[in-house]
């Protein structure tokens, strides 16, 4: 059995070729990962995701790592995501969730500052 060190590094190496040469069932695999116990493992499905994303649907699993991950990490990498996926969408759900994210006094503020950045490249605004 994998320790989580090793998913997480087999998940970075797969996230970095193209689709075509992922394994069948990967995608899947990787949409189970969200829920695992290690933080890595979970960070590496996020950027995964973010970079793989099949359907829009899909994106669901991003705004809930965004909103309740425990991972400081994890949330950020989340709201990165979001903002590459829906980029230049004008998602008003998405953009809405990020605003909520990046003024909530409460959050971390590289988490705050990452949902800024989604909310800019979802409505297509430059830095």
């Amino acid at each position: 059995m994998a320790t989580p060190a090793e998913v997480a590094s087999r998940i970075a190496e797969w996230r970095r070729r193209d689709e075509r040469e992922h394994p069948q069932g990967l995608y899947e695999l990787v949409m189970a990962w969200f829920d695992d116990a290690d933080e890595d493992v979970r960070y590496e499905a996020v950027l995964f995701l973010g970079h793989h994303m099949k359907q829009m649907a899909d994106g669901q699993r991003l705004l809930d790592a965004a909103i309740g991950d425990h991972s400081v990490k994890v949330r950020k990498a989340a709201c990165d995501a979001l903002g590459g996926a829906f980029r230049n969408t004008h998602d008003r759900r998405v953009a809405g969730i990020m605003a909520d994210i990046s003024r909530n006094a409460n959050e971390d503020g590289d988490v705050r500052a990452s949902a800024l950045g989604a909310i800019r490249r979802i409505n297509s605004q430059r830095y």
